[in-house]
């Protein structure tokens, strides 16, 4: 949702059992995200704004059909 585009400054997030095909655009705007729980969604890969996550620590992306990292 939009809405969560407006918290700069969230250090956590659990999107989890979202039914999410892709990554949400909002995502790279995290400058400060630190730990990002993505698990049990629809995703196909993982975009490259998540990588690029400054001070991400934890990752979790389990229960997908991953093809891509």
């Amino acid at each position: 949702p939009m809405c969560l585009a407006n918290l700069k400054n969230l250090k956590r997030l659990n999107i989890s059992t979202n039914v999410l095909t892709e990554v949400p655009d909002y995502i790279r705007d995290f400058k400060h995200l630190q730990w990002l729980d993505m698990t049990w969604n629809q995703l196909h890969n993982v975009s490259k704004e998540v990588t690029r996550l400054p001070c991400i620590k934890t990752l979790l992306l389990s229960h997908h059909r991953l093809l891509h990292l």
